[in-house]
């Protein structure tokens, strides 16, 4: 079984990257491991998000997530207090203890001590998908925008999101050199996927012309959006978004942020 790494330096995230990775277990059948940078002060934390008295053993803490995790497939919890994780060492971590989704703030020291092309050479070099949260927002990604050009679209990133039963909203973003694609193309285009993955909820958002911020923008508001998916070493988008994870001045600056591997995806 895979296991979801929560990376988490901060006390106040701590339960609530608890419980979403509890609820995205329930879709995936993971187990869940919790890395905190203070795991002292990480424990009461989460218990006191749980409503009830300050605990001070992981075994208590377990206990607690469990009473949560009542309806859900039973996911398995661990709590790592070791040091020493960082990005130039979590690779191996991955390899070791089979991750398959990461969850972390997009302010996180691991990502904001970096620079900007060291922050898109760390998320381009992971081999599971990486799923960035704006500060205290801890919401179930139900509605996402996945950023792609339909003729280099892959199944199995279509495959990754169905798995989280979320309305999907493939903007499909025609790549620099190459023409725009037709509406009546990528409508078939979209189809055709719908129908091998036997799922009927992906809509298609043809962006056309330069305006492209803009359209995202409209997309991101008027469906609402709270996840932006992007392929890494993939159409370039990336490089658009890691540069100003805080910003917060557009819709989609304020979604989660679902970064998926290319090549190098170990599944």
């Amino acid at each position: 079984m895979g296991n979801i790494l929560i990376i988490n330096n901060s006390v106040l995230n701590t339960w609530g990257f608890a419980k979403l990775a509890t609820t995205i277990s329930r879709q995936f059948k993971y187990d869940i491991t919790i890395y905190c940078r203070t795991p002292a002060l990480c424990v009461p934390a989460l218990a006191l998000g749980a409503g009830d008295e300050p605990v001070d053993d992981m075994s208590t803490l377990e206990e607690k997530l469990e009473q949560f995790n009542t309806n859900s497939t039973g996911a398995g919890l661990a709590i790592s207090p070791e040091g020493g994780i960082g990005a130039r060492n979590i690779s191996d971590l991955l390899i070791a203890q089979n991750i398959k989704l990461i969850i972390m703030s997009k302010e996180d020291d691991m990502l904001m001590n970096l620079s900007p092309n060291e922050r898109l050479a760390f998320v381009n070099k992971l081999t599971c998908p990486v799923l960035l949260l704006p500060e205290g927002h801890y919401e179930y990604p139900d509605k996402v925008v996945y950023l792609t050009d339909l003729r280099y679209c892959t199944l199995d990133a279509l495959r990754f999101l169905k798995h989280f039963g979320c309305s999907i909203y493939v903007a499909h973003m025609t790549l620099p050199g190459m023409t725009d694609m037709e509406e009546r193309y990528a409508q078939e285009t979209l189809a055709d996927f719908a129908g091998r993955l036997n799922y009927n909820k992906m809509f298609l958002r043809n962006i056309r012309g330069k305006a492209k911020e803009y359209a995202l923008e409209m997309i991101t508001s008027q469906v609402g959006i709270n996840c932006v998916v992007v392929e890494s070493k993939k159409h370039l988008p990336l490089e658009n978004f890691l540069p100003g994870l805080c910003e917060r001045s557009r819709n989609y600056d304020r979604a989660a942020l679902l970064v998926l591997p290319y090549l190098n995806w170990r599944r």
